[in-house]
């Protein structure tokens, strides 16, 4: 798969990778698809297919990305902060080490996506399918999560708080170590989900709850009964 053509409704300046600009299509003249560290700030890209896209370290921030498929793409180390996602394609994508603040990601597909310390302050995540995404480490601070599915996921030492975690589907998720500190949970599904002593919940009232309908495991873990 050498030689892409992509329709980019926006200048791009690569940094010494050989893309060139032409009209509204750009060519990478290197014959490869490697657009690490390119510099596409405020690019217009919506609906492009990109999955598969090597684009690691490179900067997308206000980028229009609704719509676009960027499956199984390389966005380690990569600037998007401000971008929109709405509805994207995020399936198994590299996105550790991202920058995401601010994000708009309603909708958008990011299942199996490896999210780790990635940075998703801020970040609009409504109903975004992040079905056993590892987010180990990230930062959701203040994010909004409303009815997002997060069946399965890795939030080991995440950062989730005063986010909006209202309807939100936690089944079987890993919450050991995450900061709830001031969450809303309001109507969420937390069956399933294992934590343990360092996990900080919103409030005392919800340690409680947590403490009274979970199980100890023998490692000292606890699950939420079903």
């Amino acid at each position: 798969m050498s030689g892409w053509i992509w329709a980019l409704w926006g200048l791009l300046r690569a940094r010494g990778r050989g893309a060139v600009a032409v009209g509204l299509v750009v060519a990478d003249t290197a014959g490869s698809e490697d657009l690490r560290e390119a510099d596409l700030t405020g690019a217009e890209l919506p609906g492009v297919n990109l999955a598969g896209a090597n684009l690691p370290g490179a900067t997308l921030s206000g980028a229009n990305l609704r719509n676009v498929n960027l499956a199984d793409a390389d966005l380690t180390g990569a600037t998007l902060i401000h971008a929109d996602l709405l509805q994207a394609n995020l399936f198994r994508a590299n996105l550790t080490g991202a920058n995401l603040t601010g994000g708009d990601l309603r909708l958008a597909d990011l299942r199996l996506a490896d999210l780790r310390r990635a940075n998703l302050a801020g970040a609009d995540l409504l109903e975004a399918n992040l079905f056993r995404a590892n987010l180990a480490g990230a930062d959701l601070l203040e994010a909004n999560l409303f009815r997002a599915n997060l069946t399965g996921a890795r939030l080991t030492g995440v950062t989730l708080r005063g986010a909006d975690l209202t309807g939100v589907t936690l089944t079987d998720a890993n919450l050991r170590v995450a900061d709830l500190t001031g969450v809303t949970l309001r109507g969420a599904n937390l069956a399933g989900v294992e934590w343990n002593e360092q996990t900080r919940w919103p409030d005392a009232a919800w340690a409680e709850r947590m403490s009274r309908t979970s199980d100890m495991l023998p490692d000292g873990r606890f699950r939420v009964r079903v």
